[in-house]
């Protein structure tokens, strides 16, 4: 996080994103970061984008997760 407050601090006036997807260029989320995600331990992965579904499932890959509760991320395109 210090790095991001020192980014935050040079160039205050512009639009920082937290974008996450699988490799560097398919993108599955977006957050853009706001002043009080800097007082978080992390920033989230935010919302999804188009047309992509996401789910976590537990770690046997067999039961989808309660709100909340941790997994691994799955995702792909909407049908």
């Amino acid at each position: 996080m210090a790095k991001l407050e020192k980014l935050k601090g040079l160039a205050p006036h512009i639009a920082i994103a937290n974008i996450y997807g699988p490799t560097e260029t398919n993108i599955i989320t977006y957050h853009w970061v706001q002043d009080e995600d800097l007082l978080r331990d992390s920033i989230p992965l935010g919302k999804v984008v188009d047309d992509t579904e996401i789910i976590v499932v537990n770690d046997d890959a067999n039961k989808i997760c309660d709100v909340n509760e941790i997994g691994e991320l799955w995702c792909r395109e909407e049908p």
